[in-house]
């Protein structure tokens, strides 16, 4: 839970970004009040300057505008108490916050604005994270290509190198599902269209002679062992995740499938050993040396 003190430079950071918007409730109260958009409609409809066309284009604008105001709003509200380093803020590019703002208010999806809120969060603790191109990928995506996305992230993990890699059980020959079927290739086909994954650059896992590899999830690590005196590939190339996938991904719960275990333990080879430690007990076995 994020400290009182924390909480006021957050909201002060983002105020900073959106002077128009993150400025207090009593401001957003008089955004949302429908009766100031009444009022613009009047004075649109009074305008004898304007034909029937006209007017009809500039009541839209007046609606889609209020209603841009209330989903960045709901946006910014959820970063809040996700920003960590407030001070950041200042390192944030205007041409950015201004895309930012663009697409993020076009969605009302509340699920889809907690990955928006994510984002911005992410982007004042490290500006340059995210970028445009980013946003240009994420404002295209459904809730339910969303819902494909973090599944498959279910079953990945972080490797040493800093890439993503989806651990995925063949169901049958033809190869149309995965990990008994919690997956299908549909899913992972939407997720190509999308750029979200890559199909152009293979990666595998490798463990060098007595050597371990450590994989990482959300919660735990994923701590492979090599004991023979050659060079093992661990998991082969299943499917190799975008820079911007990769980026969406750090915002998602790794490794976090009920079955994610299961899974893991189908995938590799007889001859690697493992053993999955909770991150609070990770210090004391990457450590270890007796492999």
């Amino acid at each position: 839970m994020p400290s009182s003190e924390l909480i006021a430079k957050s909201v002060s950071a983002l105020d900073t970004l959106f002077p128009e918007i993150a400025s207090g409730s009593r401001r957003r109260a008089h955004r949302r009040d429908m009766k100031e958009l009444q009022k613009e409609i009047a004075s649109i409809d009074s305008n004898r300057t304007l034909n029937d066309d006209e007017k009809a284009v500039f009541r839209y604008s007046s609606y889609r505008t209020l209603g841009h105001i209330d989903n960045l709003t709901d946006i910014i509200d959820g970063s809040v108490p996700l920003v960590h380093k407030p001070e950041n803020v200042k390192g944030i590019d205007p041409d950015w916050v201004d895309d930012f703002q663009d697409k993020a208010g076009k969605c009302s999806n509340s699920d889809l604005q907690i990955i928006w809120s994510q984002i911005l969060a992410g982007e004042i603790d490290e500006p340059g994270r995210f970028s445009k191109r980013f946003l240009s990928i994420v404002s295209t995506l459904e809730k339910s290509e969303a819902e494909i996305f973090k599944k498959v992230c279910s079953y990945s993990v972080i490797t040493g190198h800093k890439e993503v890699y989806s651990f995925m059980s063949v169901d049958n020959s033809s190869g149309t599902f995965y990990n008994h079927k919690a997956i299908a290739l549909s899913d992972l086909s939407c997720l190509f269209e999308l750029g979200l994954m890559d199909t152009t650059v293979g990666m595998s896992v490798h463990i060098l002679p007595k050597s371990k590899e450590i994989l990482q999830t959300s919660k735990e690590l994923v701590i492979l062992y090599n004991s023979m005196d050659k060079e093992i590939e661990a998991c082969p190339v299943n499917r190799t995740f975008s820079k911007v996938g990769e980026a969406l991904a750090s915002l998602c719960d790794l490794g976090c499938a009920p079955d994610f275990h299961r899974i893991v333990q189908e995938v590799l080879p007889e001859k690697i050993d493992y053993e999955f430690v909770p991150v609070k007990e990770s210090n004391e076995k990457i450590l270890r040396t007796d492999y």
